[in-house]
């Protein structure tokens, strides 16, 4: 059986701090379609055959009311899962950031070291691969 997969845009805002890698993820909605009430990623899917680089920009208007600017982003990967292709860009954002945005989509936005996120039971498990390999590739640790 052929199905298309769907394609994802992702923003990964991350901060380094005293040797520990801390992400920014989504508390989801409880009436999300998919996955109500767990946490993950920023971003979804492409409209329409867009780039993932516009996906990206049209997510986060609406996920976070973020203009992207893409010398501040960094392409970190591609990830292809059984029903989904997943391209993941980096950013680290200023000193509180987290406190200039307005979330537009999901409950609230909070930050988690690599390790709290890997243990979180109502956490996606796809992103959990983003987020070991993203700890793994910041601080050369390796493969658990």
């Amino acid at each position: 059986m052929q199905f298309e997969k769907r394609q994802i845009s992702i923003l990964l805002p991350y901060i380094l701090e005293q040797g520990t890698v801390k992400v920014f993820l989504q508390k989801r909605s409880p009436d999300q379609k998919t996955l109500p009430n767990y946490f993950g990623f920023w971003g979804g899917g492409a409209e329409n055959n867009e780039t993932p680089e516009f996906s990206l920009q049209r997510e986060m208007k609406e996920e976070l009311n973020m203009d992207i600017k893409f010398n501040e982003v960094t392409f970190f990967n591609r990830y292809e899962f059984l029903k989904s292709i997943k391209f993941i860009f980096l950013f680290q954002p200023p000193l509180n950031w987290e406190d200039t945005i307005t979330i537009g989509e999901g409950e609230y936005g909070k930050w988690f070291s690599a390790q709290e996120a890997l243990d979180l039971t109502d956490f996606i498990f796809e992103d959990k691969v983003v987020i070991n390999d993203l700890e793994r590739a910041l601080l050369k640790k390796p493969i658990r």
